[in-house]
């Protein structure tokens, strides 16, 4: 692909005017203090989603809404809750999502009863990568409570999904120091960590959380029930932290060892990326590599994205946006097992090692360059998604029109050069002009300088053709 092309996700999350020309707006599923949730079908795909729906009129500082919002559409992560796009009218700010019914993390597991220390890593694994992908872009939560753990489905093995993002994400500011002074927070929530009750803390909070659920998770009940946050704060400081030790019972050292590094004073609490490489959880590590790469089947997939037209990445890429969770099941698991420090990223050496022996160093590197359409050095979970669509999902005619009319913004029936600009950007922006001309020619048939639907259909069913000659040259 042109180095100068550049397409990102957050482009295809777009704002829009009238919600209810796509969706259907069903029943409340949620409510919260800034609005309720209601479910969503989408008129043209069938597929239910959520949507929270927040009165202006409870928004503030809009401009400040508007900066989380940016904020939410650049995470990336299969284990944190979807953004498909958002809507404002006269009266309400709408924000769609995956829609989530596996129920919140904590009541399941209670429904499950007692669980094995293995169930507990796998599902806190999920958690902590999700936490560390967040403080690896500067943020954290400060209120991290189990509710905001949701299973994506009823399915026993569902991904576990961090939701309800809230705006209540704080960024890190450096020139603050490593704390950061905020407004004390009154509450019994033990979720929250101790030094929140002084006004003085940073992303350590969310450790602090963590390591509470991670207890609860293993021990089924928690800590410190009858101590106050103040007498806590202070145990803390003094370093008179003692955990229930008959609660550890059948527990292993190592999974009560990480507890004790996380239940600490914020100075000495593990950072999420030293959870990651902790111990305890290395085992988890290596089982999720041992699910079977169909490197034959991924090579084939890659290779075809690999060779495709710039305009059918950017396709691709707007479609990955909006698959649900059970569409692209197996290519997040696939995800998940070659990111095998859970940094929610792909580098060159977890691709090489994925892949070895099935590509050579040169065609490694062609993918790498290939797959990273936004070029930031590393591939994104959406970029993974986009080579590896099985093409059952993105030439279904459903998803095609969908994909067409989010392009056709303005409803002319044909996406022109202004629009096919708005998803892209370039890094050589006096050749912007001629750049985008010839994205519009790889599929403009009648030479009218647009792409109508028929030549935009045309278009993806060629793609698909170019999987199967590839398919075809490697038997």
């Amino acid at each position: 692909m042109d180095k100068k092309i550049l397409i990102k996700k957050s482009s295809f999350i777009i704002k829009s005017k009238e919600i209810q020309d796509n969706y259907i707006i069903g029943d409340m599923i949620g409510k919260g203090s800034t609005g309720v949730i209601r479910r969503l079908i989408d008129k043209t795909t069938n597929q239910v989603r959520a949507v929270k729906m927040i009165p202006l009129k409870r928004i503030n500082k809009i401009n400040l809404f508007e900066k989380d919002i940016e904020i939410i559409r650049g995470l990336d992560h299969p284990n944190i809750i979807k953004m498909y796009e958002y809507y404002q009218d006269e009266k309400y700010f709408y924000i769609v999502m995956e829609y989530c019914n596996g129920g919140e993390l904590l009541l399941k597991v209670g429904d499950l009863g007692q669980i094995t220390e293995d169930m507990a890593k796998t599902y806190f694994i999920q958690m902590i990568s999700a936490v560390n992908y967040i403080h690896s872009k500067g943020l954290f939560l400060k209120n991290l409570r189990p509710e905001k753990f949701m299973f994506n489905s009823v399915s026993p093995n569902s991904t576990i999904k961090l939701l309800n993002l809230s705006f209540s994400m704080i960024l890190q500011t450096p020139t603050l120091g490593n704390l950061v002074r905020l407004k004390p927070l009154l509450t019994t929530d033990y979720f929250e960590a101790p030094e929140i009750f002084s006004g003085k803390y940073d992303k350590s909070c969310d450790i602090w959380s963590c390591g509470i659920i991670l207890y609860v998770l293993l021990c089924g009940t928690l800590p410190f029930e009858g101590i106050s946050y103040k007498e806590l704060n202070q145990k803390l400081i003094d370093g008179n932290i003692k955990l229930i030790e008959s609660d550890f019972e059948g527990i292993s050292n190592e999974a009560k060892e990480l507890i004790y590094l996380m239940l600490n004073a914020p100075e000495k609490r593990l950072t999420a990326s030293q959870i990651l490489e902790n111990k305890w959880l290395k085992s988890s590590c290596e089982i999720s590599l041992n699910v079977k790469l169909d490197c034959s089947k991924l090579v084939k997939q890659i290779k075809a994205f690999n060779t495709c037209k710039r305009l059918h990445k950017t396709i691709l890429t707007n479609i990955a946006t909006q698959c649900n969770e059970a569409e692209v099941a197996q290519i997040t698991k696939t995800f998940l097992a070659i990111d095998t420090n859970h940094d929610g990223h792909l580098s060159y050496e977890e691709i090489c090692k994925a892949f070895e022996g099935s590509m050579t160093k040169e065609e490694l590197l062609s993918l790498m360059d290939s797959l990273d359409v936004d070029k930031s050095g590393q591939i994104d979970f959406t970029e993974f998604l986009a080579s590896t669509l099985d093409s059952n999902i993105f030439l279904s005619e459903e998803r095609l029109i969908k994909a067409f009319n989010s392009f056709d913004k303005d409803k002319s029936g044909k996406i022109s050069a202004q629009e096919i600009k708005n998803f892209i950007s370039s890094d050589c922006s006096e050749n912007d002009e001629k750049l985008i001309e010839d994205i519009i020619n790889e599929a403009d048939l009648d030479g009218d300088g647009q792409i109508d639907l028929n030549e935009f259909m045309k278009m993806m069913n060629n793609f698909n053709d170019l999987e199967r000659k590839i398919a075809l040259i490697q038997k």
